[in-house]
């Protein structure tokens, strides 16, 4: 496929659907992130008690992993302080690779790594 933008919105439009299914036997919901600072997420999954998780989708490694790490640590530096405790994850979703944790705490992991 020649258009790689085309691919990675594809990408992360699989990624989102996926999320939902695991969330939904939670009763948990899946919103898009876009703060009026420009802060992004890509995907904020919600339980029902509170707890979140904050998702980028990338479909490149390296600078692209390093990217959204630093996007999701913007993401949970600008929320009040109660949501950020309730925050449990933070999470770079690659299309390929294995799942690690980055010594700053956001895990890397690739979408066949997500499941029940």
């Amino acid at each position: 496929m020649g258009n790689m933008s085309a691919l990675g919105m594809l990408f992360e439009s699989l990624v989102v659907r996926y999320l939902r299914v695991l969330a939904q036997p939670h009763d948990g919901r899946v919103f898009h992130l876009r703060d009026a600072a420009g802060t992004e997420a890509d995907a904020i999954v919600k339980v029902p008690d509170g707890r979140w998780l904050a998702a980028e989708v990338k479909l490149g490694g390296g600078d692209a992993i390093e990217a959204a790490a630093r996007s999701l640590q913007r993401v949970r530096d600008n929320v009040a302080a109660e949501r950020a405790e309730q925050l449990v994850a933070m999470v770079v979703i690659t299309a390929l690779g294995f799942a690690y944790t980055r010594p700053d705490g956001v895990q890397v992991a690739p979408i066949t790594a997500l499941g029940p």
